[in-house]
């Protein structure tokens, strides 16, 4: 836990010229009211991020998010989802791992694509990418045919669409420390920070069994 405050303290160091790339663009900045129960805040106007590929990703007025997506672990060392220049990714990550209408490595790669936006420290940036990658949602979403009646009261195979939730890998605080390690001193690209972290799940367990699924 100590080596994971230090590499974070480290991190202001960091130089940002060497990491130029096409970004994403917000519109605007997002506006957001804590709800009384202290723990959800519900977005005032309507955020959209851009990403580098041009696709849009839109957080409704009214919607309601919470931080969650950020594992907690994480809050000690680096503030709270709502603290910091990271809080606008946040907000557009939280609401799209509560909807999961996109697969859960595009919605944890638009939260590094969002940071970098918002000029977060790019290894700040890769660090806060590797824990919702590593401890963060996970879910899988396929069509199924299930059992119906048509409008004329026929019995017919109607689609669904089924979204499973899988398990994350459980937090061990050594794995942990070496693996941020490894993207600090190496500057692991995100494609090799994504390998690393499947490799070591794989390693853990080959064969994780699946959460009972829900149905959207």
């Amino acid at each position: 836990m100590r080596y994971i405050v230090c590499a974070i303290l480290l991190i202001a160091a960091w130089p940002n010229a060497s990491f130029a790339q096409q970004v994403g663009t917000f519109s605007g900045n997002p506006q957001i009211e804590l709800n009384p129960d202290g723990r959800t805040a519900r977005v005032l106007k309507s955020l959209t991020f851009t990403d580098p590929a041009g696709l849009k990703w839109v957080v409704p007025k009214g919607a309601v998010v919470n931080g969650a997506s950020i594992p907690r672990v994480f809050w000690t060392m680096i503030g709270g989802p709502w603290e910091g220049s990271y809080r606008d990714a946040s907000i557009v990550h939280d609401y799209y791992c509560v909807r999961k209408n996109r697969s859960w490595q595009a919605v944890h790669r638009v939260f590094y694509d969002a940071m970098i936006a918002r000029a977060v420290n790019p290894l700040k940036a890769k660090i806060m990418y590797y824990a919702v990658f590593k401890l963060g949602p996970r879910w899988k979403t396929s069509i199924v045919k299930v059992p119906g009646i048509s409008f004329s009261g026929l019995p017919v195979m109607l689609e669904r669409e089924l979204t499973i939730d899988l398990p994350t890998p459980a937090y061990d605080s050594d794995v942990v420390e070496r693996e941020i390690s490894a993207i600090e001193s190496s500057d692991l690209s995100l494609d090799q920070i994504d390998a690393m972290i499947d490799q070591a799940a794989g390693a853990a367990n080959p064969n994780p069994a699946l959460e009972a699924p829900s149905i959207k």
